[in-house]
């Protein structure tokens, strides 16, 4: 301050020394100094322009470098509208007003809106890696983003060595020497180097001498190490049993015997013989008819040699004596009768002959075919053999149903039903009224079904009974007792349809009293089903007790099943069962339908020629839709997919029923076998673009196959492939 103070009254000397004058206003002045030099200034000149918030400065210089300065008055301000600023976090903001453009100050209408402020947002914390490091907790602001903590960096924490111990080869794995890892991420520091497998070490197994219950084998060579075949073992034979009687001396084989007539007998008449008046007695006499029967049955060394006349010779066998028994001859009568329905296996026993006038003697006839013992071995030999045939197809079975099922089948499609030479009325042959119509395959009526399905059932253990009754005539019939404990009906006559619809329907098979026997479906060549109207016990009626010929007295039969039966444990005929997306019912025994496909081929569909469920193969040998009662029908296809573009069908299939495969739009070819035999009409209905049919068979068996009128109704032109040439349509 003193400085400038002290400047000041310098220059004000120095001037008044100079005598420099100036002149006053805008134009050139001279001010005399105190030498007697004027001042003469020149035009004002504005050196700094006046705003609004600070004067300018204007200023006149004389030729002697004088100058002279002069404040300029204070500018207005320039307004200008300014529109609204948000607040930030850190800087404040404005509503809409006018502001000065120079000074920036508020001059109408503006409030200034306070800054927001930071929201403070932390950021989570990072752990460190073995090669990456970490941070701690830090913090930004969430609406600007700018750091209000900076977060702390934090290492890395390192790899976390671990070596991994050496391991041996073997002859079947390589080995590797041991390396080095991170325990924490798994990164492999030090690589392990591989090492080859080594070489097997042979050792020679021992050759087995067969026996006979197991094979034997021939020396091979194995690893010591690993045990790995290296030479097979090659088996042998197994040798046949060392028999002593039936029995194996070095096993516990059994020859199973089909010679004992105690495997086929029934004991339902003995038993009830002991329940009646004088049973003891009657019981007596039919135990020496068995006694008499059974020597004659098994001993073919004897003959019959005593001749009576009829319709045709039959021996008698030697007399049994009922003298002491005190029975009557309606006595007797009622036991040959129990006897014959008891004694299944003897074919050759026709009647009886008794002869009061020779000490009450009772006689069993025989057919004369079989009176002489080379015949009869013969005859036995034959049935015998027919029994184990049939006896085999239940090997292993333990169901009832299931063993009662595959005789029913086996035995209705081994014979058929034998008329006498008019066509209409039952065959009188003895043989057709036997077993041996059925073993023997001559043909059969209904004492023949009903005697060889009793003693089939006998040998396999499941509880039975023959039963004789009405049924438009005299008829005789099944009674058997399946694994659910009921007793069902089973009428093997009736339920044989001849040359026509495979020759077997299931009408009469398990049935209960009040079950309907006369429905009809697709087994019948029907297109829908027609429900039954008939029961079992309305079309048979058994014998009972109440009967005036001892003949047709029949022991009281135990009470039927109430209701169809069904467990769990059976596939029952016509249950359905799904496999591979394909759901097939059962047709019979052995065989399946397909009834519907549930899964999309995408181009080719093959149907198996077998399927397996619940452990037991079945054929598929049927395409035919079926309803929630087991009833077959052919209302709607059974394979319509539109995606489906080839098909084959099973080998065994004999027959494509009505519209079995209508709705296969897409479908141009489809695979047949030579075991077909029928083809029905609109088979192919919609499959118009089918071209081609592939068939196994020769073009003659093609030819053979019964066709419907219709058959290839809705195809245009198609060409079919036999093994030997080509159809073309």
């Amino acid at each position: 301050m003193r400085k400038r103070f002290l400047a000041a009254w310098l220059l004000t000397i120095f001037i008044l020394l100079t005598g420099c004058a100036g002149q006053e206003g805008g134009g050139r002045s001279e001010t005399p100094t105190t030498e007697g030099h004027v001042h003469s200034f020149g035009e004002w000149q504005v050196v700094r322009v006046s705003t609004c918030v600070e004067k300018g400065e204007r200023e006149r210089v004389c030729a002697c470098g004088e100058r002279k300065t002069e404040a300029l008055a204070i500018a207005s301000h320039t307004p200008e509208m300014m529109a609204a600023v948000d607040a930030t976090c850190t800087e404040a903001g404005h509503g809409e007003g006018l502001c000065c453009t120079v000074c920036g100050d508020f001059l109408s209408g503006q409030s200034v809106i306070p800054a927001k402020g930071h929201r403070l947002e932390t950021t989570p914390a990072k752990a460190p890696t073995c090669t990456e490091a970490g941070s701690s907790v830090g913090a930004k602001c969430g609406v600007c983003g700018e750091i209000l903590a900076e977060p702390t960096v934090v290492p890395a924490t390192g790899h976390q060595h671990v070596t991994t111990p050496d391991i041996s080869p073997t002859c079947q794995t390589v080995g590797s020497t041991g390396g080095v890892h991170c325990a924490l991420c798994g990164q492999v520091l030090t690589a392990p180097t591989v090492l080859p497998t080594v070489a097997h070490s042979p050792v020679e197994t021992p050759a087995v001498a067969s026996t006979c219950f197991s094979l034997g084998s021939r020396g091979g060579t194995q690893c010591g190490f690993c045990g790995i075949v290296l030479t097979e073992s090659t088996p042998v034979e197994m040798v046949a049993h060392t028999m002593q009687g039936n029995n194996c001396i070095h096993c516990d084989y059994q020859k199973i015997r089909f010679d004992d007539p105690d495997l086929y007998d029934s004991s339902y008449g003995y038993d009830f013989l002991g329940t009646l008046e004088r049973g003891s007695e009657m019981q007596t006499l039919y135990r020496r008819l068995d006694e008499i029967a059974r020597k004659f049955h098994t001993d073919t060394t004897v003959s019959a040699t005593d001749w009576v006349s009829g319709k045709r010779l039959r021996a008698i066998l030697p007399a049994a004596s009922y003298l002491d028994l005190g029975l009557t001859t309606d006595d007797l009568r009622l036991v040959f009768s129990y006897f014959h329905m008891d004694r299944p296996l003897y074919y050759w026993m026709t009647n009886y002959y008794s002869n009061n006038s020779k000490k009450c003697t009772f006689a069993l006839q025989v057919d004369a075919a079989y009176a002489d013992g080379r015949d009869r071995a013969y005859y036995n030999k034959q049935i015998y053999e027919a029994i184990e045939a049939y006896v085999a197809l239940v090997e292993g079975e333990t169901s009832a149903y299931e063993i009662a099922l595959t005789y029913h089948d086996a035995i209705l499609s081994a014979v058929d039903y034998l008329y006498a030479s008019d066509g209409k009325t039952p065959s009188e042959e003895i043989y057709a009224h036997r077993i041996s119509g059925v073993l023997l395959e001559m043909g059969a009526v209904c004492e023949s079904y009903a005697q060889t399905f009793q003693l089939l059932l006998n040998y396999s253990g499941v509880e039975n009974i023959y039963v004789k009754g009405t049924s438009g005539g005299r008829h005789a019939w099944n009674l058997i007792r399946l694994d659910d404990g009921g007793w069902y009906w089973c009428d093997l006559t009736w339920n044989d349809t001849g040359k026509e619809h495979d020759g077997i329907k299931y009408q009469f098979f398990c049935v209960g009293d009040n079950e309907y026997i006369n429905w009809s479906d697709a087994r019948l060549s029907r297109i829908n089903t027609l429900p039954g109207s008939q029961t079992f016990i309305q079309t048979h009626i058994p014998f009972d007790m109440t009967n005036e010929d001892a003949w047709d007295r029949v022991y009281d039969l135990p009470a039927r099943a109430k209701t169809v039966f069904a467990r769990s444990e059976e596939l029952e005929l016509g249950e359905t069962f799904t496999v591979d997306g394909m759901t097939y019912a059962r047709w019979d025994a052995d065989e399946v339908a397909l009834v519907s496909v549930s899964v999309s081929a995408q181009g080719a569909l093959t149907v198996p020629d077998t399927v397996t469920y619940r452990d037991r193969s079945y054929r598929v040998t049927e395409l035919c839709a079926v309803d929630v009662n087991g009833r077959f029908h052919n209302e709607t296809p059974v394979i319509d997919d539109d995606d489906v573009t080839a098909l084959v069908l099973p080998k065994d299939l004999q027959r494509l029923r009505y519209r079995t495969l209508a709705g296969c739009e897409k479908v141009t070819r489809v695979t047949l076998h030579g075991e077909l035999i029928h083809i029905a009409n609109d088979v192919f209905s919609g499959c118009t673009a089918l071209t081609e049919i592939d068939y196994s068979g020769t073009m003659a068996s093609w030819s053979a196959i019964e066709k419907a009128v219709n058959w290839d109704r809705g195809l245009t032109s198609y060409t079919i492939r036999c093994s030997d040439g080509v159809i073309t349509k």
